[in-house]
């Protein structure tokens, strides 16, 4: 036997598996945007830091403005409740604590909402989106559509129990009957500033496409950009302070509850801020779309 011989290569061997049909279920097209929003909703679920920590926040806000409701049953109270102070009080409650859930909001477009499209166009996943039958519309449906389930939890959900909790404490029936008009109230405001904490740092994270710049310019934009808008309409003419779209949802909640504004919302009546929040849903989504279209198109199998 000698140490030199080859070792004979071992022979591979393919197997022929055959095609078997996919038997799995068939999304239409139009359905691809709702499997876009579960996984958004899921992906911002996931971490303690995105939606978890702002929501614990939303419930203490909840439950703190709940209590005082609740306290004002008191006999301390009564006194003041015939003489209708404390019925104002507490009918502002609801209005005035839009301003504490809009922070909690903010939160999240800082942890998800200003980074999202940018995070997937970093990572690879936007090319991944459009190499299969995704249109641009149904990527901006889902991810609108998931982002505004996310804000919502937080903007209108919390003042809705907070209006139903209200209702419930009714000394009769046409007190309960005054206040049922709290509930579309509640829904309208609370809705559109979910919308608008949605798609407005979404457009922003589209146009930019870098999750730390965009994170960034969002953040400067909110805090200090929308500030100087209030500041430059009130030193020319004050309906122009609406342009801050965080003073035209607080404006538009207290103008809806028929209470009297103080300070810079003082200027601002409810057709500036409907205008105002009007005008910024509608070029947050029209940048938005036009900024996916355009980059849908380099991507590879993009459909139209």
């Amino acid at each position: 036997m000698t140490t030199d011989a080859a070792i004979a290569p071992k022979k591979g061997v393919i197997h022929d598996l055959g095609y078997a049909r996919y038997s799995g279920e068939r999304r239409p097209i139009s359905a691809l945007w709702r499997v876009i929003m579960r996984h958004q909703v899921s992906y911002v679920w996931k971490t303690w830091w995105r939606w978890k920590a702002a929501a614990m926040v939303a419930l203490m806000i909840t439950v703190s403005v709940g209590l005082v409701m609740y306290l004002s049953r008191d006999e301390m109270f009564r006194a003041l409740r015939s003489n209708g102070v404390a019925v104002r009080f507490l009918d502002g409650l609801v209005p005035m604590s839009i301003g504490f859930f809009r922070k909690a909001a903010f939160v999240i477009t800082m942890t998800v909402a200003a980074t999202g499209i940018a995070r997937d166009r970093e990572t690879g996943a936007f090319a991944f989106y459009f190499s299969r039958p995704v249109r641009p519309r149904d990527y901006v449906l889902g991810k609108l559509a998931g982002m505004t389930l996310v804000m919502a939890s937080i903007m209108l959900l919390g003042p809705l129990l907070l209006s139903v909790f209200r209702i419930a404490l009714s000394e009769d029936t046409d007190e309960a009957l005054r206040l049922l008009p709290w509930l579309w109230r509640t829904v309208l405001v609370g809705g559109l500033a979910s919308v608008i904490y949605a798609a407005a740092p979404m457009a922003m994270s589209a146009l930019i496409g870098r999750r730390w710049i965009a994170l960034g310019v969002w953040a400067a934009y909110w805090v200090m950009g929308t500030q100087m808008l209030a500041i430059i309409g009130y030193l020319t003419w004050k309906p122009l302070m609406a342009l801050d779209p965080g003073l035209a949802i607080d404006t538009l909640a207290l103008r809806l509850w028929h209470l009297e504004a103080e300070g810079p919302a003082a200027s601002v009546g409810i057709a500036a801020a409907l205008i105002s929040l009007t005008v910024h849903l509608g070029l947050a989504l029209g940048l938005l779309y036009w900024r996916v279209s355009r980059l849908a198109v380099t991507s590879v199998g993009a459909s139209s």
